[in-house]
């Protein structure tokens, strides 16, 4: 698993293949190490069954209702949505992470700098859902939400990274990269 970078002058990109499930459970439970994690979705995946998606939707909405919180932000219908979520981890929580990359179509998720951050996420999120995208989820870092964020890219085979510059050696080493190719 060797990514694609883009360098920027404060936050590095990095672009996974994903190939399994097993891989990318690896890098959830590896890279994502705080109590709660902060998540932005945009609209149901339109490639998944729609069965497939009642059951994964029911899943999720419970995981949220036991560990954490769920808001829309903008809803256009039952497909076509932005939201936010809150969860605390728990021992199930890369499973979780693996059910919303198969239900959402964009997933964007994050360790906050501080579970005290909600508020004002919501708030930032909201803008993003008016206002347009975070290409490649620059702009929490560069808010201050966060030091990294993962995303899923659309289509949902590819994993992007970014993080801030002087972490990328230490993060990508926690997810089994040597970063030493660069």
């Amino acid at each position: 698993m060797f990514p694609k970078k883009i360098h920027t002058t404060d936050i590095d990109t990095f672009f996974f293949e994903v190939t399994d499930r097993f891989e990318l459970k690896s890098i959830i439970q590896n890279i994502f190490t705080d109590e709660w994690i902060f998540f932005y979705f945009k609209r149901t995946e339109n490639l998944t069954d729609d069965v497939i998606l009642e059951s994964l939707k029911e899943d999720i909405d419970n995981d949220f209702k036991e560990y954490g919180e769920y808001q829309y932000l903008q809803k256009v219908d039952d497909n076509l949505f932005d939201s936010v979520g809150v969860l605390k981890k728990s021992i199930m929580f890369s499973n979780t992470v693996l059910k919303m990359w198969e239900y959402y179509y964009s997933v964007f998720i994050f360790q906050p700098v501080s579970i005290d951050m909600w508020e004002s996420y919501k708030n930032f999120a909201t803008e993003i859902a008016i206002k347009g995208s975070d290409l490649f989820g620059r702009k929490h870092i560069e808010l201050g939400f966060c030091e990294f964020v993962v995303m899923k890219n659309l289509g949902g085979n590819e994993l992007i990274l970014s993080c801030k510059k002087e972490l990328s050696d230490e993060i990508l080493k926690n997810i089994g990269v040597n970063p030493m190719v660069w």
